[in-house]
C-alpha cells in the first residue's frame, strides 16, 4: 500500500520536475574545491564552490539539491532575461530517499532580472547572505519563492540588499517556518506575510519604499529597523504578540507609518521614533496593547491614533484587564497639517496622542506633549460604561488645545 510519506515524495519530485527544465535535472554534479570552478547556465551543484565566472541565462542559472552547499558566488554577477529561477534549493528529484535539503547556503554576488531569485522546495536553514538582488523582472513571482505547497524552515537573509523590485519580495504563507532578515537593505517592494509559523523576524534592517505586510500574522518581531516611506500594516485578524521596539518610521506623508488592525493578541510598540508621517501609529480593534517609550514628532495629523469601540477586555470584577497601555511617550509637533479624519463621533482626529475610547479601559500614564496641534492628549472618556481610563503623570507644554479631559494632564 502506497503510504502517505511517498505520496508526498511523488508529489515533491513532481513540482520539482515542473519547475526545473527535465535537461538539466540529470546534469553532473561539480566536486568540492576550493579552486574557482567556472560553470554553466543550468549546471546542478551537489557540493560547495566557489564561482570562476558571471553568467547569464535563460531560464535556470544553477540548482543546489544537496545538504550542506555553500555556492560562493565570489563577487560575480547572475543575470537572467526575465523568466525563471537563477537559482533553485531542492531535493534531488532522482534520489528516492531525499525529501529535503538543509543548511544551504548562498553568498557574496549578485542576481538580477529574474522571476525568482532563489527558488525553495523543501529546504531546511537555508541562508542567503552578502547578496545583491536587483531588479526583479515583470513576471508576477517573489524574488525570494517560497514555493506554496512546499516547506521552508529557517530562511536567513543577511546583510544583503534587495534594489529596484516592482512587485513582491515574498508571498510566504503557511508554507514558511521562522523567516529571518538582518542587517539588510530593501529598496522598493513588499513582504507578505500570511499564517506562516513562528512569524518574520526583521532586525536592523532598512527600508526605503517598501513594505511590510502582516495578514493574519502572529509573533512578528521587528527591532532596529529604519522605515523611510516603507508602511508595516499587521491587520485582519491576527494572532497578535508581535514586538514593535527600537524602530524608527519616517516619510510616509501620505500615509499611517505602522497600522495595527484587528489583531487578537496584545501587541507591544517599545521605544519607536515615528516622525515625519500622516500618522505614526494607527491601532484599531486591538485590546491590551502597550505604547510605552515612544517619540511622535512631526507627523501630520497625530502621532497615535487609536480607535476601539469593542469594550475593554475582561478582568477582575468590573475592572477590566488594560484595554491600552499609554505610558512614557513623547509627543512634539504633531497634528499641525491633518487630513481630515473625524473619529467614530465625528470628530477631527489632530494631535500628538488621540485614544477615542469610548468602553474606557486604558491607562495613560508619564506622557509628555508638546506644541501640538489640536490636543496633546485626547482620551475619550467611557461613555455611560463601567469601566474608566486611569490617568496620571502626564505633562502638556504648549498644546494648541491642551488636553482632554483638561484632567488627563498638568500644564507648564
Amino acid at each position: 500500500m502506497t503510504t502517505n510519506r511517498a505520496r508526498i515524495r511523488a508529489a515533491l519530485i513532481a513540482s520539482v520536475a515542473l519547475a526545473v527544465p527535465a535537461a538539466v535535472q540529470g546534469a553532473p554534479a561539480f566536486a568540492k574545491t576550493d579552486t574557482p570552478v567556472t560553470v554553466t547556465c543550468g549546471e546542478y551543484i551537489s557540493s560547495s564552490i566557489t564561482l570562476a565566472n558571471d553568467l547569464t541565462c535563460t531560464g535556470l542559472a544553477l540548482g543546489i539539491n544537496a545538504d550542506g552547499v555553500t555556492v560562493n558566488l565570489n563577487g560575480h554577477v547572475i543575470t537572467g532575461d526575465g523568466h525563471g529561477a537563477a537559482i533553485v534549493l531542492a531535493p534531488d528529484p532522482n534520489n528516492q530517499n531525499q525529501y529535503e535539503i538543509s543548511n544551504v547556503t548562498v553568498t557574496n554576488g549578485t542576481i538580477q532580472n529574474f522571476a525568482d531569485a532563489v527558488y525553495f522546495a523543501q529546504a531546511v536553514n537555508p541562508t542567503l547572505s552578502k547578496l545583491t538582488l536587483i531588479n526583479d523582472a515583470a513576471d508576477n513571482s517573489p524574488v525570494l519563492d517560497t514555493q506554496p505547497g512546499g516547506m521552508t524552515h529557517g530562511l536567513v537573509l543577511t546583510h544583503s540588499s534587495i534594489l529596484d523590485t516592482s512587485g513582491l519580495i515574498t508571498y510566504g504563507t503557511l508554507e514558511i517556518n521562522s523567516f529571518t532578515v538582518s542587517d539588510s537593505v530593501i529598496s522598493t517592494g513588499e513582504f507578505y506575510f500570511s499564517q506562516t509559523v513562528g512569524g518574520p523576524t526583521f532586525t536592523d534592517d532598512r527600508f526605503t519604499d517598501a513594505s511590510v505586510d502582516l495578514d493574519i500574522e502572529g509573533g512578528a518581531t521587528m527591532t532596529g529597523n529604519k522605515f523611510a516611506d516603507s508602511p508595516v500594516v499587521d491587520n485582519d485578524e491576527g494572532f497578535g504578540y508581535d514586538t514593535f521596539q527600537n524602530n524608527t518610521f519616517t516619510g510616509t506623508a501620505m500615509g499611517t507609518a505602522l497600522t495595527i488592525a484587528n489583531v487578537l493578541g496584545p501587541e507591544q510598540i517599545l521605544d519607536n521614533t515615528f516622525s515625519g508621517n500622516d500618522v505614526g501609529l494607527d491601532v484599531s480593534g486591538s485590546l491590551g496593547d502597550t505604547v510605552s517609550g515612544n517619540t511622535f514628532t512631526d507627523n501630520a495629523t497625530a502621532g497615535v491614533y487609536f480607535d476601539d469601540t469593542t469594550g475593554a477586555p475582561p478582568g477582575e470584577g468590573q475592572q477590566p484587564g488594560a484595554q491600552l497601555t499609554v505610558s512614557e511617550n513623547t509627543a512634539t509637533g504633531n497634528g499641525k497639517h491633518p487630513d481630515g479624519t473625524l473619529d467614530p463621533g465625528n470628530l477631527p482626529v489632530e494631535g500628538g496622542i488621540y485614544l477615542y475610547l469610548p468602553n474606557g479601559g486604558a491607562t495613560v500614564t508619564g506622557n509628555h506633549t508638546a506644541h501640538n496641534g489640536g490636543y496633546g492628549i485626547y482620551a475619550l472618556p467611557s461613555l455611560g460604561g463601567v469601566y474608566y481610563n486611569t490617568t496620571s503623570g502626564n505633562v502638556s507644554t504648549g498644546d494648541y488645545g491642551k488636553c482632554y479631559p483638561l484632567g488627563v494632564c498638568t500644564y507648564n
